[in-house]
């Protein structure tokens, strides 16, 4: 999955996003509803809007296309018919909005890490807590980890490349004494010579193996 769109999230009179999808929960009860997602940022199908008033959590706007004999563009008003804005007393859990600069983009969900993130636990859908995690610590692990991984891959690399050139010489070695052999012209140099390029197409197998191991 690629990296998805944030909904728009107004908290405490600000606009801000959320890594969240709290209206999941409520479609996961209406099967007679099915969204077409006009863009790989957006596997959901729609985009809400939400708000937070008086520790209470609102669906106030909606952009979203349905499946028909032709796709329609729809709003809140398809959902909750005549409603303005809704209260999302069917979501349980936490809403995470990130904060900060972004300090590593990842290509999937909401997994891109910011400097903090600030979750807010709902149920029922009011606010029941909230609480700020610092990620920067975590920025470092992963800097780290990846800075760790690239120096194992390269050290592997160069091993193969050594095992190659001294695999490349042999068989040069090889080549060579094949040749002195059939120019000897013996029955002794001819079975030798037989040997080695059996060795040979050998060597050139494992040659070809650890070239694309890299």
């Amino acid at each position: 999955m690629t990296a998805q769109a944030h909904e728009i999230l107004f908290l405490n009179g600000y606009e801000t996003s959320m890594a969240a999808e709290p209206l999941n929960q409520y479609l996961q009860n209406r099967n007679d509803i099915t969204f077409s997602p006009q863009s790989s940022t957006c596997w959901r199908g729609y985009y809400g809007q939400w708000k937070i008033e008086e520790n209470k959590l609102f669906l106030i706007g909606l952009e979203a296309y349905i499946i028909g004999d032709t796709e329609t563009k729809v709003g809140l008003n398809y959902l909750f018919p005549g409603q303005k804005e809704v209260f999302a007393n069917w979501f349980n859990g936490e809403i995470r909005i990130p904060q900060g600069k972004m300090l590593e983009y990842v290509h999937r969900g909401y997994a891109s890490l910011y400097e903090r993130d600030l979750f807010l636990v709902f149920e029922n859908g009011i606010l029941i807590n909230q609480y700020e995690v610092d990620n920067k610590e975590e920025y470092q692990d992963r800097l780290i980890k990846r800075l760790s991984l690239t120096k194992e891959s390269n050290n592997k690399k160069k091993k193969r490349n050594i095992v190659i050139s001294i695999l490349a010489i042999i068989l040069i070695g090889i080549c060579i004494g094949i040749y002195y052999l059939i120019m000897w012209g013996s029955v002794i140099s001819y079975v030798i010579s037989t040997i080695l390029g059996i060795g040979l197409i050998f060597l050139i197998f494992l040659v070809i193996k650890i070239t694309l191991k890299k």
